[in-house]
């Protein structure tokens, strides 16, 4: 685990090797569920709870407008630190699982029609694996933690999402939420893809990009619409 924790950031070929000799799918999931999660817990333990009521007021209002503030203000004022942090475990296991297994499910369908023969569970090893940048955006809302002050924004745990990078301040939960690492990730994949299956750079780009060029493209016209 170790040695494919170094070069999936070094030498992405030799962990593509290692994974269609033998694949590994619960090391790489549970360390990025681990890293995910602590950063959350520990926001919800040193942010100010007045201070995050508010942000959580102002998210809901985005969505809907017709929302009764004093509600909403009860509810995120009768939920403890410990009950949010909770919450946020269990929505990054599972919203990171469904997401994973998913993209594998695709890649494993679109794989069957070039004969390639790889297994599902060499699938998903390489999406867990292709996936471990996410672990520096984990670094870095650690560091916005460490060095805030109690209130710190909740957009300001993605300090590397195109929003913050470019300095754009846009609100825009697309921009908020789109981050360089995905990229890097999705930069892994796509080689792994073609490693997979001696197919074309380009070849491997269309088919691993395609899901995510609908989606995305979907999020952009309901966000600037």
């Amino acid at each position: 685990m170790l040695q494919n924790l170094i070069d999936i950031f070094t030498a992405p070929k030799a962990v593509y090797a290692r994974i269609l000799e033998k694949p590994s799918v619960f090391p790489p999931l549970l360390l990025q569920i681990v890293a995910l999660a602590s950063a959350q817990v520990a926001y919800f333990a040193t942010v100010n709870h007045g201070f995050l009521v508010d942000q959580m007021i102002e998210q809901v209002l985005a969505t809907n407008p017709s929302a009764r503030v004093a509600d909403i203000r009860r509810v995120y004022e009768n939920m403890s630190p410990n009950t949010m942090g909770g919450i946020a475990i269990f929505s990054i296991t599972v919203v990171l699982s469904v997401i994973l297994l998913l993209t594998a499910v695709y890649l494993n369908f679109v794989s069957k029609f070039g004969h390639e023969g790889r297994s599902y569970r060499q699938w998903l090893s390489l999406v867990c694996w292709t996936n471990l940048p996410i672990l520096l955006g984990a670094l870095a809302a650690w560091v916005v933690i460490l060095t805030g002050n109690g209130q710190v924004p909740l957009t300001a745990l993605q300090p590397l999402s195109l929003d913050a990078v470019l300095g754009l301040h846009s609100g825009k939960s697309l921009l908020q939420n789109l981050n360089l690492l995905q990229f890097w990730s999705l930069g892994l994949l796509v080689l792994g893809y073609q490693h997979f299956t001696n197919s074309t750079l380009a070849r491997a780009a269309a088919v691993t990009l395609a899901p995510y060029v609908v989606i995305y493209g979907i999020w952009a016209w309901l966000s600037f619409k």
